[in-house]
C-alpha cells in the first residue's frame, strides 16, 4: 500500500484509496482497497503461479518456504523478529 506525503494534504489518499476528503483514513475504504489489490495481484499471476509467493510470515515454516521460493539456503529456521510483544517488559 502506498501512502503519500501529507504535505500535499489528504486529497492524495482520496485519489488512490477512494476515501472522502474529510476521512482520508476511512477503515472500510482502505480495507476494500487492500483486498482488491490482493485479488488483482493473484489474477495477474494466475498463469504463472510459480512467480508469486503468498505467505503469512507468522506461520511456522514460512521462512523455509520463503527461502525455497528464492532458491537460497539459510541457517535460520524462522524469520528474524525484533521487538516481539512477548519480549516487551512493562515499565515500572
Amino acid at each position: 500500500m502506498v501512502f503519500f506525503n501529507t504535505r500535499d494534504g489528504p486529497g492524495n489518499s482520496r485519489l488512490v484509496f477512494d476515501t472522502p476528503d474529510d476521512q482520508p483514513y476511512q477503515k472500510e475504504g482502505l480495507i476494500a482497497h487492500y483486498e482488491n489489490h490482493n485479488r488483482e495481484v493473484i489474477e495477474y499471476f494466475r498463469h504463472r503461479p510459480e512467480n508469486l509467493l503468498v505467505l503469512n510470515v507468522a506461520e511456522k515454516g514460512s521462512y523455509k518456504e520463503f527461502c525455497d521460493f528464492l532458491g537460497v539456503t539459510s541457517n535460520r529456521t524462522e524469520f528474524p523478529w525484533n521487538n516481539k510483544t512477548a519480549d516487551i517488559k512493562p515499565k515500572k
